[in-house]
Parts: structure tokens; sequence; C-alpha cells
């Protein structure tokens, strides 16, 4: 009875949350301003928030044009760290749970490489250089990716109008039709 009266308030509080992420288009308009033109992009999350670091990366790719990667936050030690550095920015979800401290560690390889941080996150993490931090709405726990995937989607939407992309028709893909044969 406790979870499900915590997830139904959780639902009862999305909307709002949704809301609150919207109002931040100023702050995601300026790191599109930083980042439309970046040939390659990381966009990391760990847990629930890598599916969504994937279809951020995704979204990148659709309608802006630019190459962006995602990558498990725990794998990025493993391989694609070394391709970090001052024209590659890294991408992260970061909410503030019992995974926060583990990812904290794993963007100090990061700032080693002299990588850019973007950090999308509803704990108090101050920007300071090299590191800039958007303050995402709190009151979500398994709801969270929800207001991540819209931040990220209007990151990659801000991107494209800078590049002068027309959104509504990404160039080069085919539109599928399903006929049905009697």
């Amino acid at each position: 009875k406790e979870q499900l009266a915590a997830a139904q308030q959780e639902m009862l509080a999305l909307p709002t949350a949704v809301a609150e992420t919207l109002h931040l288009s100023k702050d995601i308009r300026r790191w599109a301003g930083l980042l439309h033109r970046k040939k390659n992009l990381f966009v990391i999350g760990r847990n629930a928030h890598y599916p969504v670091a994937m279809e951020g990366a995704f979204k990148l790719r659709e309608v802006a044009y630019q190459h962006a990667a995602a990558f498990p936050s725990g794998e990025l030690k493993h391989g694609p760290i070394t391709l970090v550095n001052e024209e590659l920015p890294v991408i992260v979800c970061l909410p503030w749970n019992l995974q926060a401290q583990k990812m904290l560690d794993d963007l100090k390889a990061v700032r080693a490489n002299r990588g850019e941080i973007f950090i999308l996150s509803n704990g108090n993490i101050a920007s300071v250089e090299g590191t800039s931090v958007i303050r995402m709405p709190s009151g979500l726990t398994h709801l969270s990716p929800i207001i991540y995937t819209v931040a990220l989607q209007m990151l990659a939407y801000y991107c494209a109008v800078l590049n002068g992309n027309d959104i509504d028709t990404p160039r080069n893909l085919v539109k599928a039709k399903t006929t049905t044969f009697a």
C-alpha cells in the first residue's frame, strides 16, 4: 500500500515537474549555443538514466545532425574516456540519488582530460569553470527519467534550430508505410 501511494503521488507530481522542466528552456538554449557546433558529444547516464542518455544522443543525431554517443557512466572509463578532450563535451544526466557519488567520481576522469561537462541534476551542484549545471526539478524518483528526456529533447531541438535545420523534416529519414494485404 505504501509503495502504491508513493507511486500515485509521483504520478500526480509529474505534470508539474514537466512544466518546470519546460521553464528551463532559457538555460537549455544557452547550452545549445555552446554545443551546436561541436562535431562530437557524449551523453551519459546511470541505471534508468542510461536509456535517457541514449534517447538524447539519438535526438542530437536525428535533428541536430551532430554525432552523439551515449554511454552508461560507469563504462566511460573503459575506452570512451580516451576520446574526451576540450573538443568533446560530455552531457550528464545526474539525478541526486544513491548512485550520484559514483557518477561524480566518473566525471573526475572527464575533467582530467580537459573535457567540458554539462550536468542536468536535481542535486545542489555548482557550476564551475569547465562544468555547467542546470538544476532539474526534484520530487521524482522513479519517473525522473521522463523530465531528463524532455530536457535533452529540448537541447537537441535548440541545437537543430541554431544549425538551421528543419526539425519537422529531418534529412535522409525514410518514413515507413505498412500495408495490409487482403
